[in-house]
């Protein structure tokens, strides 16, 4: 025969709280004197389905913690919490829901969230220009999608907005930060050597070099170990052309935009010398054999007005000194390159 001996108050009932003193199981015995038995109490019975225990919400949040505040539904169930619980979390907003599997701790949308989501929800490691970003290193662009790398065995994974590039992965080529997977940088600039139009990957190489992100021997070594057929010639295109002297972005556009022309300067980042040997200033490229320097203007080049003025009487001194100036700005290196190379070959005397 079944027993239930249960003693409950209608208080009790509906403040959830109450006293089981028999087992609802087919032995009849007190649960007093089984201790061990899962159904010790309604508050028992209550936090194993619509409320989390203590410890299942603390193996949770930690879950979301390690994992910059995302975790897939079914990595928060495996740490203990039922289907019915995390609805209920996601009804009072404690749980936020990003897709039909992801979920977030985090009320307000981050910036990277996309990012993280497509990471964690696909178990991929971010890759290419996002993991170049995450590393601090400047790009030509700004990607109008994220990257993440997963194994070539996993040919059908897609996500929104997502370009799931798909390579196997070794140990060495990632590392995990804040929760996710990120290529080192050495594996990130050789994959955008391999992706990315030559200009736009020396970018990227060249300012992982200024940032000692990666050192020249470990884009030499690296390389030289990359099978044949697997972009090799596109990355050593690109690494023919790196020189980490150049000081930003627009600069190694220039440079590589000469370079491709036929017009490769001969100095880069050269320092000008008056006829008694007094310091002019630095400048991006010099011919010096014929007196011509190119000088690229970005968005932020004079930051004040002291700047500007010695800029201003950096130009009148090259003047002074017989030097011609050319000057080009973000506009005239990217949005009209072919007037950018005629002016240099006119001014070198070039047909």
């Amino acid at each position: 025969m079944i027993h239930f001996g249960v003693r409950l108050s209608v208080g009790a009932v509906l403040s959830g709280v109450g006293t089981i003193t028999m087992c609802a199981d087919l032995t009849g015995f007190p649960c007093a004197q089984r201790p061990s038995c899962p159904h010790s109490g309604l508050r028992g019975w209550l936090e194993r389905t619509a409320h989390p225990t203590v410890a299942c919400m603390e193996e949770v949040m930690a879950l979301l913690a390690r994992q910059g505040g995302i975790a897939r539904q079914r990595d928060v169930r495996r740490a203990g919490m039922s289907r019915r619980c995390l609805r209920r979390l996601l009804k009072e907003g404690r749980l936020r829901s990003l897709t039909p599997d992801l979920v977030t701790n985090v009320a307000e949308p981050a910036a990277d969230e996309q990012l993280r989501a497509a990471a964690i929800g696909l178990a991929a490691t971010i890759s290419h220009e996002d993991a170049a970003l995450m590393w601090g290193i400047e790009l030509a662009t700004t990607p109008d999608r994220r990257h993440v790398t997963v194994g070539r065995n996993r040919s059908r994974l897609r996500h929104a907005q997502t370009r799931v590039h798909r390579a196997d992965l070794s140990p060495d080529d990632r590392i995990q930060r804040d929760g996710v997977w990120v290529t080192v940088a050495l594996r990130t600039v050789i994959d955008l050597c391999r992706t990315l139009p030559v200009a736009e990957a020396v970018v990227a190489v060249d300012s992982a070099l200024r940032q000692d992100r990666v050192s020249v021997e470990e884009l030499t070594g690296a390389l030289r170990d990359l099978p044949a057929g697997r972009g090799h010639d596109r990355v050593a295109r690109a690494l023919l052309l790196i020189d980490p002297a150049n000081g930003s972005v627009l600069e190694t556009l220039c440079r590589v935009l000469l370079h491709l022309a036929g017009l490769t300067p001969p100095e880069t980042q050269f320092v000008v010398r008056d006829s008694k040997g007094s310091w002019i200033g630095r400048v991006d490229f010099a011919w010096p054999d014929q007196l011509l320097v190119v000088e690229t203007d970005g968005f932020a080049f004079h930051a004040d007005r002291e700047s500007y003025r010695a800029d201003r009487r950096r130009g009148n001194a090259l003047l002074l000194g017989g030097w011609r100036v050319l000057r080009f700005s973000w506009e005239d290196v990217v949005d009209h390159p072919d007037e950018v190379v005629a002016a240099v070959r006119t001014a070198l005397g070039l047909p």
